[in-house]
């Protein structure tokens, strides 16, 4: 081995040694080197297997996990641990999955609150089973629904039967959150540590809320009141991802909130129309008179059904019953003008074809005159003129269900038969009218359709069965024949009929003369 300094050689070192000992050291080399190779080795798979353990473990944790969630499986969570970056993937991950879950539960419950507030047109309902729908998702609230009164001045709390009446009223001319939020028509937050105000003393004072939301409800560009989201002290606040739930919530509530509006509204004037369409019965000299009315099922109580007494000239009377097409104020209205319409040509005739002809041709005329699209497509009418000194009964019917009588001596029931057409559908109808002579305890029932077609199969009441009801309670006042009559319509329907129902019973009493019947026009029961 040479010995430099520099580039001046200095001399040399010889090592001596046999080739014994120089094939040795070859081999301690060789040994050392496949030792430090073996070491990389084992260090290089203890670092493969440490990396697969902190990183792609995880990695296929969150793979399975996000498949998961794209089958729906919304509660999935991942361990948040190992290196800081897997920690924050797996944090990410947890909030990403909390959110759609959130967010999928926020979509079923406004799926549930649209059919909850559409359940029912009654204001009342409609409040209460929004507020039972928001205080369902977000816990530990109180939701409350104020709508602003007729005149503009006031909020009104709705969860009340009357809210009118027994509600607590707020002035929209108060600097409160309510009136703040009804006015400017923004989402307002007070009480949180972001919501940028302190918790509304108002709504402190009147119910202890710590912290409240308010949302406009409006509907089609009109202000119909306000939505309050509160929660007492001790609990958080609402947050903003709460916001969007609430705002969706709100808009379904003010459109279901205006449409039971707008139905108290109409059933209001319709039951004006409903009062003047069924009158007292009469007092009519010779006659015993029961009426039965019952609506069919439902939220409306405004029908088409109606009946008449109607005083004439020489002390006859005019007896009607009649049943438009459709219920709510059209059908009211249209029941109200038929029924004048009768009334000023029945002043004109003795004769109730004739009349049932005039008021036919101006109904048809104003039914096809283009006046409503929404015009009934008929009325069927009965008309009868009774004469209590002779105890004469006169009618003539247009589509109308057929009456009964039951002769109180013969014990037989006829059927009212003869007439024509529904008023309103031909022009030139012609109808036909029947006389009988009513003696004391003849029993004369007139209905409508509800009471023929109460049966919830595929069967009628037919009028056989009406007149064995009248003939098995002769010896019973009208009030229990009409009792009678209605609780076998109910009976047949389960309870419920499924169009509306009205009725009438006529006893001829003892100021009527005995006089011989006319000729039946049709034998439907004798015993």
């Amino acid at each position: 081995m040479p010995i430099t300094h520099g580039r001046t050689p200095l001399g040399a070192v010889f090592i001596l040694c046999s080739t014994h000992e120089q094939q040795a050291m070859l081999l301690a080399v060789r040994d050392w080197g496949i030792l430090m190779v073996a070491i990389t080795i084992l260090v290089a798979c203890a670092t493969a297997y440490f990396l697969a353990a902190i990183i792609a473990t995880p990695i296929r944790r969150m793979a399975h996990s996000m498949q998961a969630v794209a089958r729906g499986q919304l509660h999935q969570r991942l361990p948040e641990e190992g290196c800081c970056e897997v920690r924050r993937m797996a944090h990410s991950f947890n909030h990403m999955s909390a959110a759609l879950w959130r967010r999928m539960r926020e979509m079923e419950s406004l799926q549930l609150l649209g059919l909850a507030v559409s359940s029912s047109l009654y204001l009342y309902k409609v409040a209460q089973a929004a507020v039972e729908s928001v205080q369902a998702v977000l816990p530990d609230t109180r939701a409350q629904i104020w709508l602003s009164d007729l005149e503009r001045e006031h909020l009104v709390e709705a969860t009340m039967a009357y809210p009118e009446e027994n509600g607590l009223a707020v002035p929209l001319g108060e600097d409160c959150l309510l009136s703040r939020a009804y006015h400017r028509r923004q989402v307002l937050r007070a009480g949180g540590p972001e919501d940028g105000e302190p918790a509304d003393p108002w709504l402190r004072a009147h119910f202890g809320a710590a912290s409240a939301v308010a949302l406009p409800l409006v509907a089609q560009s009109e202000g119909v009141g306000v939505l309050t989201v509160l929660r007492p002290e001790g609990a958080e606040p609402l947050q903003a991802e709460d916001l969007p739930f609430l705002q969706a919530a709100a808009n379904q509530i003010a459109l279901a909130l205006e449409n039971a509006r707008m139905y108290g509204r109409e059933a209001r004037v319709a039951s004006v129309f409903q009062r003047v369409l069924l009158p007292p019965p009469a007092t009519i000299p010779g006659l015993e008179i029961a009426a039965r009315w019952r609506p069919a099922p439902g939220e409306t109580k405004v029908t088409g059904d109606y009946y008449d007494f109607i005083a004439l000239p020489n002390g006859r009377w005019g007896i009607v019953i009649g049943d438009v097409c459709g219920k709510g104020t059209i059908a009211a209205s249209y029941t109200a003008m038929a029924k004048y319409v009768l009334r000023s040509y029945a002043y004109e005739s003795d004769s109730p074809a004739q009349i049932l002809q005039r008021t036919n041709a101006a109904l048809y005329a104003q039914f096809t005159g283009g006046l409503s699209e929404e015009a009934p497509m008929f009325i069927t009418l009965l008309c009868a003129l009774y004469e209590p000194e002779t105890g004469r009964f006169s009618y003539a019917h247009a589509g109308h269900p057929l009456g009964t009588l039951a002769r109180v001596d013969s014990r037989v029931a006829i059927a009212l038969d003869r007439g024509g057409p529904p008023l309103g559908v031909l022009a030139d109808a012609v109808y036909h009218e029947e006389t009988l002579y009513l003696s004391p305890g003849d029993t004369v029932a007139l209905y409508t359709d509800g009471v023929v077609e109460a049966a919830r199969d595929e069967h009628v009441l037919e009028p056989e069965h009406i007149a064995a009801i009248l003939l098995a309670h002769q010896e019973d006042s009208a009030q229990r024949v009409a009792d009678a009559l209605l609780d076998e319509v109910v009976r047949l329907a389960n309870g419920e009929a499924p169009d509306d129902v009205t009725l009438m019973i006529l006893r001829a009493g003892t100021g009527v003369d005995s006089l011989p019947m006319s000729p039946p026009p049709a034998g439907l029961a004798a015993s």
